[in-house]
């Protein structure tokens, strides 16, 4: 038999929070009316909502998104980028949208950095912290930028073990991940499509928000 899903999506560390990975940024398909209330149902408004942006110039469609969203969640989002002074150690913040093309980029900015314990610590007080694109693929433990088929490099690990696939809808096609789950322990690969959205809460919750469901595929020592 196999690992039962909350052991397979297992965290870093606990945390109060929920991560929401998405197969494509809002500036490619906005976000629906199902996964912006499930978000907005998890979301504590009394606290301010940000956009985290590490593309270097502000997207135009990103934009665009931001303006759609800020009436339903009745609150301003603030953009932050890579000019602007990181958040304060101590802030806490309801909502954080990652979201940008670059995963390279984000694995520098959040891997073993303060702003990677800011936005854990942000997890773990309750936030929702929703990475899309490239910001979703840097938070796994092993990042295949350009369709997957490149020898990759090291990720955040938020996710101990995870190959995270935004925009792929079959992992086990690529060769380069085969070839990964194959000689790493307990590793797994998750392709989320581009209509995906998969959610990870404080209870050991796995669920799907929206679009079509994640493919996960399991690598060596998975087996019991």
């Amino acid at each position: 038999m196999i690992a039962h899903p909350d052991q397979v999506f297992a965290r870093v560390s606990p945390w109060l929070g929920w991560l929401v990975m998405s197969g494509s940024a809002p500036y490619r398909s906005a976000l629906g009316d199902e996964l912006s209330a499930r978000i907005l149902a998890h979301c504590d408004l009394t606290l301010p909502c940000f956009w985290l942006d590490m593309d270097g110039e502000p997207s135009p469609g990103m934009e665009i998104t931001i303006e759609d969203i800020e009436p339903e969640f009745a609150a301003p989002i603030e953009r932050i980028g890579v000019e602007d002074e990181l958040p304060a150690e101590d802030l806490e913040a309801s909502l954080i949208l990652m979201a940008g093309r670059n995963a390279e980029r984000w694995v520098e900015m959040i891997a073993d950095t303060p702003l990677g314990t800011w936005l854990m610590g942000q997890l773990n007080a309750g936030g929702v912290v929703f990475a899309a694109g490239a910001a979703a693929a840097a938070i796994g433990s092993w990042v295949f930028p350009a369709g997957a088929d490149t020898p990759g490099f090291k990720g955040a690990a938020w996710l101990p073990g995870a190959v995270l696939l935004p925009g792929i809808v079959e992992p086990a096609v690529h060769t380069e991940i085969r070839a990964h789950l194959a000689q790493t322990e307990r590793s797994y690969a998750l392709g989320i499509p581009e209509d995906s959205t998969l959610s990870l809460g404080p209870e050991g919750q796995v669920e799907v928000w929206g679009g079509s469901a994640p493919k996960v595929v399991l690598g060596r020592g998975w087996l019991t």
